[in-house]
């Protein structure tokens, strides 16, 4: 069924806040202020604030699962394979810079979140296109002795917190630096191509 226009006001407004406030500090009557709507229909469309979490979150995290998938279907290397998850994977935070703050926090305050993450890596549809895919392939580039044997786990591990933490970090540098906005626009684009470099460097056989 295709989500009414209302729904899709709702949601957005739950990730927008849910994202810059955290899950406590956020409420229905919040979230009807920012979609423009009543309390009521919140409830009616999704029930309850945890409902609308859950879906605002699983969301997030499927979001960033999925963009795996893309480049492992490019016609060319592995690394250079690699180099396209890290920008994807890059550039979809900086569309949402809060967000791996937000979902660290959500994991660390509520541990019953991590059982979404388990969720999606357990999904059967995510698991053999998406996790299988990237371990088919890593495992390939390491028998042609084009990389050092590593774990696929180990690989996700780093992309994800090289990633992740550079973001968390980026506001207080910038901070520190004096020169809010330029630098930290400054500090993420040269955080990037050494995010690749680093990651590509070091998978070298």
């Amino acid at each position: 069924m295709t989500p009414t226009e209302n729904e899709l006001n709702i949601l957005q407004a739950a990730e927008k806040l849910f994202t810059e406030h955290g899950y406590n500090a956020t409420s229905t009557t919040d979230i009807a202020r920012e979609a423009k709507c009543t309390q009521a229909l919140v409830h009616y469309y999704y029930r309850t604030k945890e409902n609308l979490f859950q879906k605002v979150f699983l969301n997030k995290l499927k979001s960033l699962v999925e963009l795996i998938k893309k480049p492992l279907e490019a016609d060319c290397g592995f690394e250079q394979k690699i180099r396209l998850i890290i920008e994807s994977y890059f550039d979809l935070i900086s569309q949402n810079r809060a967000l791996p703050l937000f979902i660290f926090n959500e994991l660390v305050s509520h541990p019953e979140r991590r059982e979404m993450i388990k969720a999606i890596i357990h999904d059967a549809i995510i698991h053999e296109e998406v996790f299988a895919s990237f371990d088919s392939s890593l495992h390939e580039a390491v028998r042609q002795g084009k990389i050092r044997d590593i774990t696929a786990e180990n690989l996700l591990i780093d992309i994800v917190s090289l990633n992740a933490t550079t973001f968390i970090i980026a506001p207080i540098y910038a901070n520190i630096k004096g020169n809010d906005d330029t630098a930290q626009d400054d500090f993420l684009t040269s955080r990037k191509e050494e995010i690749v470099q680093l990651i590509t460097r070091g998978l070298k056989a």
